[in-house]
């Protein structure tokens, strides 16, 4: 039965003991049972979200396959692809970046010329099939175990934990923290809400003939290239 994860990011990726990756906060995992296998729930971190997701549209589990394309990307140049290029980051520039790259004609993968070798080959044509705008052609789960860039990595052993991890933490007790950086984000900054939800709004109206919802509005999401 599909599910949306919704908060695939860094954050929420733990190391364990024997060096295996544990994905943790599922309180916005969602099982889709009903409504065709779409959810209409708006939430996630705008760094990681899809066009469809802050668009407001009915959306399926591909909206973690884009997630999973922003994190690859992250992995392997050391920032977002639509992270503000000046820097300066708050969530509502880095949602008009999404907005342009879903506008182009022929969207190209944002890359910084000086780390652009990172994503040469396999690498590259995975993040590119995975940040596909129109979700019904976004390459799926399955798909991404099968991609080339994954072809040396027998996930049938990794799933039985016999493949050996390149790293493994130091950890003295298993209740020990010292791996992890605590920051304080107690305080919300209300400008950059109010500044999220001004994007949103304008990002509905300057995608409205790049990404549609069909006329049922639940058995399908359809979205179309200008």
């Amino acid at each position: 039965m599909p599910a949306v994860r919704s908060a695939l990011k860094p954050e929420n990726l733990l190391v364990d003991r024997k060096g295996y990756l544990k994905v943790i906060d599922l309180g916005f995992c969602k099982v889709l049972r009903t409504c065709h296998g779409r959810s209409f729930t708006f939430c996630g971190t705008p760094e990681y979200m899809a066009p469809e997701l802050f668009m407001f549209l009915p959306h399926s589990e591909a909206v973690d396959m884009w997630a999973l394309g922003c994190l690859l990307y992250e992995l392997l140049i050391g920032r977002t692809p639509f992270a503000p290029k000046d820097g300066g980051y708050n969530d509502a520039k880095v949602m008009e970046t999404v907005v342009e790259y879903a506008k182009a004609d022929s969207p190209t993968l944002p890359m910084p010329w000086w780390r652009g070798w990172f994503l040469d080959g396999a690498a590259r044509t995975l993040i590119e099939q995975l940040l596909t705008i129109d979700d019904r052609k976004r390459i799926t789960a399955s798909q991404v175990l099968q991609h080339e860039f994954f072809s040396e990595i027998d996930f049938e052993d990794l799933e039985r934990k016999e493949l050996p991890s390149p790293y493994v933490p130091e950890i003295a007790h298993v209740t020990d923290t010292s791996n992890i950086d605590f920051e304080d984000d107690s305080e919300d900054d209300d400008d950059d809400d109010l500044d999220l939800r001004h994007a949103c709004s304008e990002a509905r109206k300057t995608l409205a003939g790049f990404v549609t919802v069909a006329d049922d509005a639940l058995t399908q999401l359809s979205v179309k290239m200008a």
